[in-house]
């Protein structure tokens, strides 16, 4: 589940929101989703709702709900309702505040598979660009083209060209064919936290089949009939009528503000955080994550654990490697408790989620007892030591070529181009400057068409 969160404020707003926004508008998502409505058994019987006015109809991408949902998930839902929460029924209209029921679809099946077959496109799997080809004319660079890894693991061992951090790049023996010291330099992602809770003895949680071999072999081998054992083998044989809690993919949600998770003082205590801004991040975007802040954006989400959505400290990504198939070491928890305002807050969203899992209606199918971090964890500096050593990433990275200006370590344009090259494009959320308060995958499909967009006009110019 994505959302677009307001920008607005930011003189520098236009470098992402220009280009943006029309792949998110009403329109535009009416050619590339489509809606397919809730069964009447997840109305009547779970409550859930839909409201299509931000949804389209005929595109590639199926919005759908899963046939299923397990009920220490429809606790959640309850358990929102309990604190005061509210049950979202139009989350991509741009207010995504609330309980909802998130809906999904990989891209392989949206737009890979409808073209298989029918056009000269070409599918290399398991290979690695290890380098692209350039060629320079004056201060120009262009891309002529690319050299892979072969499938079969033969690394390609030809002198490396880059573009990115000179100093870095050389350093490890690569020839820099653009200095542009932007790349890796803007690297975010939401933090999580985790409390853990013990389901009650006969509710079934994806979880068993980590830990009960026996458990999983019956999985593997009943898909396709009916036994009398357990509900959970019951449950195997309506895998392939589209039915039962295997078909459940997605957890539900529920993304609060911090009016929803601080009282009073405690606000007040978060604009004093505020007045003082980390070095790592420029004034803009400070004052676009201050105004998110306090403009009722969502800041939190429990997916049963809280994971904050708008935390972030950028950091650096620098190369470690001159060797194409060998990963880039990303350090750990790259600055994510650089700023008070992170250790501070998370630990309050998560002392919050301990209210959460301690409602009524979670503590009908949860044992009281909390596994972790445990009853020890209660004043507001133990959260904090909890956060320091528990925290962890969301995995939605974003940032590391940005979408800004090049004197503001911008990597590409407003057009995806990287900066001083002709013809190459960024085209995934690494080119996202901002963190939004979301899920990603959304706005990953908004920049596959943007970048689609962008290439054919250019293509008839």
């Amino acid at each position: 589940m994505s959302v677009l969160s307001p920008l607005t404020r930011s003189p520098d707003s236009r470098w992402w929101l220009s280009r943006q926004r029309p792949c998110m508008d009403a329109r535009s998502r009416s050619r590339t989703e489509k809606l397919n409505y809730p069964s009447v058994t997840l109305i009547d019987e779970y409550g859930v709702a839909v409201t299509a006015s931000s949804l389209g109809t005929s595109g590639p991408i199926d919005l759908s709900y899963p046939a299923y949902i397990p009920i220490q998930h429809q606790k959640l839902v309850e358990a929102g309702v309990e604190l005061g929460h509210t049950f979202n029924t139009d989350a991509y209209s741009g207010n995504n505040t609330g309980t909802l029921v998130p809906i999904r679809e990989t891209s392989e099946f949206a737009y890979l598979d409808t073209i298989t077959g029918k056009t000269k496109l070409t599918i290399i799997i398991h290979a690695t660009v290890s380098k692209i080809n350039f060629k320079t004319k004056g201060s120009e660079v262009k891309a002529t083209g690319v050299q892979l890894s072969s499938p079969d693991g033969t690394e390609y061992t030809a002198t490396l060209t880059s573009v990115g951090n000179s100093e870095i790049l050389s350093s490890l023996g690569i020839d820099v064919v653009l200095d542009l010291p932007g790349v890796g330099e803007n690297y975010e992602d939401h933090t999580l936290t985790l409390l853990t809770y013990a389901l009650k003895d006969g509710f079934l949680s994806f979880d068993a089949l980590q830990y009960n071999s026996t458990l999983l072999a019956e999985v593997r081998g009943y898909f396709s009939a009916a036994r009398e054992a357990d509900s959970f083998v019951q449950q195997t044989a309506l895998l392939p009528l589209g039915q039962g809690w295997l078909t459940f993919a997605q957890a539900v949600v529920d993304f609060e503000p911090i009016g929803q998770i601080l009282n009073t003082s405690e606000i007040d205590h978060a604009k004093q955080l505020f007045e003082t801004k980390p070095d790592s991040i420029p004034q803009d975007q400070f004052d676009i994550i201050k105004d998110q802040v306090f403009s009722d954006v969502p800041q939190v989400e429990y997916l049963l654990v809280p994971q904050i959505s708008l935390t972030r400290s950028p950091d650096v990504l620098p190369a470690s490697t001159s060797t194409p198939r060998q990963s880039t070491i990303i350090p750990n928890r790259p600055n994510f408790l650089e700023a008070e305002w992170d250790r501070w807050f998370l630990a309050k969203a998560s002392a919050y989620g301990r209210k959460l899992l301690q409602t009524h209606a979670l503590q009908e199918v949860l044992v009281s007892e909390e596994t972790y971090p445990g009853a020890s964890v209660q004043t507001e500096d133990q959260w904090i030591q909890y956060v320091k050593e528990g925290v962890n990433a969301g995995y939605h990275s974003i940032g590391s070529a940005s979408m800004m200006p090049q004197e503001k370590n911008g990597v590409v344009d407003a057009s995806l181009k990287v900066y001083g090259t002709r013809n190459v494009r960024v085209v995934d959320l690494s080119a996202m400057p901002l963190h939004i308060s979301a899920h990603t995958q959304s706005a990953a499909y908004a920049f596959g068409e943007m970048a689609a967009d962008l290439i054919i006009a250019e293509s008839r110019t």
